[in-house]
């Protein structure tokens, strides 16, 4: 009787990682009931992405499973159902005068003998920051970047994440500006040429923090070994503080400052 009994648990235990296998969840907004694309999705600490049509299908059982995607409340996910809806969140958005303020452009020149390359192999949830100083020294909004790439190497799913943080005391934010992620796929990128619009992002006195990562597997947390897309910048000679983070914790600072990424921005401040 014993034996039965064990056996029937361990069966109950197979049947139900075998449907874990099989579940797909479709992450919706509450209000207007549209698919929520690119949703962080973090199991058990590990930091996965859901598809452009707010798909992500399950591949082993979990513990924890979290929702989290800018301008949404996180979601916290305990038993699995066909729809997962998240709440938009009410952001007020500061009235910014733009006639009061002039158009200005800065950057760092990018060299065409030097580069960096960012990687898929990078973990995903492995995030990189470059500290950005604004010349100016007065708050401002960034209207858009110029982001020259030197190479690309690339599958068709494989997309570029770029995100703002604020800067105060030189110490960067753990949530990024409102509005301020843009994702941008590889295969659109041109050589030399990328101009990139941004929502009135706001920059502080200080500065801002420009984080950009490659991200190639999205709508599943069977995740095999990464086809290696990456991107390979052209570097300026100006170096800055550099900061890594993990799955959403708070950034660290290396010791060594690092060759900034040629980029230049316009704005008016």
């Amino acid at each position: 009787m014993r034996m039965n009994k064990v056996i029937i648990t361990v069966f109950f235990l197979l049947m139900v990682n075998i449907s874990f296998k099989s579940q797909t969840i479709s992450i919706i907004d509450s209000l207007d009931a549209k698919p929520v694309s690119f949703v962080e999705v973090v199991m058990d600490g590990k930091l996965f992405y859901a598809d452009s049509l707010g798909k992500f299908r399950v591949h082993r059982t979990f513990d924890e499973l979290v929702l989290r995607k800018e301008g949404y409340y996180d979601k916290k996910v305990n038993a699995f159902t066909g729809k997962i809806l998240l709440s938009q969140k009410v952001v007020r958005i500061p009235e910014v005068h733009l006639a009061k303020r002039e158009k200005k452009t800065f950057g760092f020149p990018a060299k065409k003998n030097r580069s960096v390359r960012l990687s898929s192999i990078t973990p995903r949830s492995v995030e990189l920051g470059y500290l950005i100083e604004n010349p100016y020294q007065k708050s401002g909004i960034l209207k858009s970047m110029m982001l020259p790439m030197k190479k690309v190497f690339d599958n068709e799913n494989a997309r570029l994440f770029i995100r703002f943080y604020p800067i105060e005391n030189g110490v960067p934010a753990k949530e990024s500006i409102d509005n301020s992620l843009v994702i941008i796929g590889l295969n659109q990128m041109v050589k030399n040429k990328n101009n990139i619009p941004l929502e009135n992002i706001p920059i502080s006195e200080e500065g801002i923090l420009l984080s950009v990562q490659v991200i190639e597997e999205f709508g599943t947390s069977d995740v095999n070994q990464p086809i290696k897309s990456s991107v390979q910048f052209f570097s300026s000679s100006k170096k800055v503080p550099f900061f890594i983070r993990n799955t959403q914790k708070e950034w660290k600072r290396f010791e060594e400052d690092f060759p900034l990424i040629g980029v230049s921005f316009e704005g008016r401040f």
